[in-house]
């Protein structure tokens, strides 16, 4: 408040104050990934995470090295996965419980490979990678 010295009278000043209420924080997505059933060479074998968001869609990545690789792209921008140098296994949309299976097949020549796989899944502001899952391909 001003006051003017000579006639006695004030003036108010007025602040005004904005509240901004905030919003939930975006949803957390734990991914579990599991390896690969049964995992064996020549055949198809089940990969499986939960905890994805339902009905939305889930990537998978393997690689044949452990490291750091980015996330380019998305709401995982610049989310990194425990990877070097990965390769798509492919996508699938998370059932109504949050869990998503894809059929992978397995050329023959992978008998005794070791690959390393992960996988991750975006919706709205959140973004969620799963625990690197490493296995020895069987024959």
């Amino acid at each position: 408040m001003q006051a003017d010295t000579e006639t006695g009278a004030s003036c108010g000043i007025s602040n005004r104050v904005t509240q901004t209420l905030d919003s939930d924080p975006p949803p957390v997505i734990n991914l579990v990934l599991t390896p690969l059933n049964p995992g064996v060479a020549g055949g198809t074998s089940i990969l499986q995470v939960t905890g994805a968001p339902p009905g939305e869609t889930v990537s998978f990545k393997y690689s044949f090295n452990t490291g750091s690789i980015v996330i380019s792209g998305g709401v995982c921008n610049g989310q990194t996965l425990d990877l070097n140098s990965q390769f798509n296994i492919g996508t699938a949309v998370a059932d109504g419980t949050g869990t998503v299976t894809l059929n992978v097949p397995i050329p023959l020549n992978g008998s005794g490979a070791t690959v390393h796989m992960q996988a991750y899944a975006e919706t709205g502001a959140s973004c969620g990678t799963s625990n690197r899952v490493t296995q020895t391909l069987e024959s």
